[in-house]
């Protein structure tokens, strides 16, 4: 076996892993937002994966790829707000695809053929720059996995800007492109694999790490600095150890009161802003028990949070007998 077929088995190898584990997950914990990453997985393998023997009409791989920026919102929606406009526009290009091929035949492939690699580019290219714009913003475990998916759609969209050039040049080069685009499609296997199935000593490892990390800096302040910082400690340690798409830290205006005050949030311009705290909200403050919900069940907070994420979940915070 040569080198360029031993890193196309290990590529597919780590894909069908990280395929099985996606798919393993969601079914065992059957939330919203581990059954949003199959899909992307899915599309991801008709861009990685030879097909051999059996390969896929022209019209389906190309509605299929163009389905890989839509079905990669459904991640960024997690941590993100999407626009309405954007989601649209992901449908409209694979639907215009699959109209052309059915009214015109296989001459609007004609088209695909440059308007698919375009729309790729620009897709994937923005989809990568989200993911790595909030592996900067984010910590913790978050920040490392968001960051490996991040690198895989750069990768990918390298060796798609490598193959699409290759075209244009000679014979030599395309062999060339071609041992490149195997390397590229087996790092970026690995990179998907470190994003969206990690080995557990892994995980464990990172949360070793950033916990280190945390501690060692909290235990250089100052008691009357750890006072005073106490809610940007909190959105700190949540951030490092749930993430999420909206952590806030809020507290009672006054003792006894039902108006709680935002002290720490991961958006800066919400800091300060005061909620009435009802539904969800008001059963953990009352029993001072964490639960989880929907964002809608948060009272007048829900409408802020929609905008972040479906699901939220609350946590008091305890100090002695208080809440």
């Amino acid at each position: 076996m040569t080198v360029l077929g031993l890193l196309s088995l290990i590529g597919r190898i780590l894909f069908l892993y990280t395929l099985g584990v996606v798919c393993l997950q969601a079914l065992r914990r059957r939330d919203p937002s581990r059954f949003d990453i199959v899909p992307l997985i899915l599309l991801l393998g008709v861009w990685l994966l030879p097909w051999g023997p059996f390969p896929l009409p022209l019209a389906l791989r190309h509605t299929l790829m163009a389905l890989l920026p839509l079905s990669t919102l459904l991640i960024v929606r997690h941590f993100r707000i999407v626009p309405t406009q954007v989601p649209i526009l992901g449908w409209l290009v694979p639907t215009l695809v699959v109209v052309g091929a059915v009214v015109w035949g296989l001459q609007v492939m004609d088209v695909t053929r440059w308007a698919i690699p375009t729309y790729l580019g620009l897709g994937v290219g923005a989809v990568t720059f989200v993911l790595a714009s909030e592996a900067l913003r984010a910590e913790g475990v978050q920040n490392r996995r968001i960051g490996f998916a991040a690198a895989a759609m750069a990768i990918l969209l390298t060796s798609f800007l490598a193959s699409t050039v290759a075209r244009f040049a000679p014979v030599s080069v395309r062999i060339a492109a071609f041992s490149l685009n195997v390397t590229l499609a087996t790092t970026a296997n690995f990179f998907l694999f470190l994003a969206f199935a990690p080995p557990r000593f892994v995980v464990a490892r990172w949360r070793r790490a950033h916990q280190a990390s945390y501690l060692a800096a909290m235990a250089e302040r100052e008691p009357e600095e750890r006072g005073l910082t106490a809610a940007q400690d909190l959105l700190d340690a949540a951030r490092r150890c749930v993430g999420g798409g909206l952590i806030v830290v809020a507290r009672p205006r006054m003792d006894g009161s039902e108006r709680l005050v935002i002290r720490a949030c991961s958006e800066r311009e919400l800091v300060g802003n005061s909620f009435v705290c009802d539904d969800l909200l008001a059963r953990v403050y009352d029993h001072a028990v964490p639960a989880s919900g929907r964002a809608q069940d948060c009272g007048p907070l829900g409408s802020l949070l929609a905008r972040y994420g479906r699901f939220v979940l609350v946590a008091p915070i305890r100090a002695s007998a208080r809440t």
